[in-house]
């Protein structure tokens, strides 16, 4: 069975270096120029949620092959990796297809479920802390103690400013 979505979530050209630092995060890697992901293998006509990736542009062919990064977690060969691939709709940037089928074989539980919640939420933490940095700020993602999201610790002199 094979459930290859879209995550909403699109990364500008210039937002690559934030994605790695999200997977770093999360303890995921950015294999930057790999065009190949891991998912189960071969497209069985099983899934056709408004996220499909074919509703996107990515032809059922291009599962697995399509991608200009990859997100794979570290010394796992079974879990499904996520394909950072160009996006098709004409506007730049890429978008993130993902096999969520069992789970990614391990993937959801890191990335926060089909839907890559967690992911999100670091990359977003990751991008905002790029803005501050661009403003003068130290800033520093950290890990809420219910691991459910991430706060931003940004100082300028003497003050702390949290987000």
């Amino acid at each position: 069975m094979s459930h290859v979505a879209v995550i909403d979530l699109y990364i500008k050209e210039d937002e690559l270096d934030m994605l790695e630092q999200a997977c770093k995060i999360l303890g995921l890697r950015l294999d930057r120029g790999r065009k190949t992901w891991r998912w189960y293998g071969r497209w069985v006509n099983d899934y056709s949620a408004d996220q499909s990736a074919y509703n996107f542009g990515i032809k059922p062919e291009e599962y697995g092959k399509c991608a200009d990064h990859v997100i794979t977690i570290p010394g796992n060969n079974t879990a499904y990796e996520i394909g950072v691939v160009k996006r098709r709709d004409g506007k730049p940037g890429y978008m993130l297809a993902y096999d969520f089928w069992s789970g990614g074989h391990g993937m959801s539980a890191i990335v926060g479920n089909e839907r890559c919640s967690l992911l999100k939420q670091a990359f977003t933490a990751c991008v905002s802390c790029n803005d501050l940095q661009a403003k003068g700020f130290n800033t520093k993602v950290v890990t809420k103690a219910d691991k459910k999201g991430y706060q931003i610790i940004a100082t300028r002199s003497k003050t702390a400013v949290k987000r």
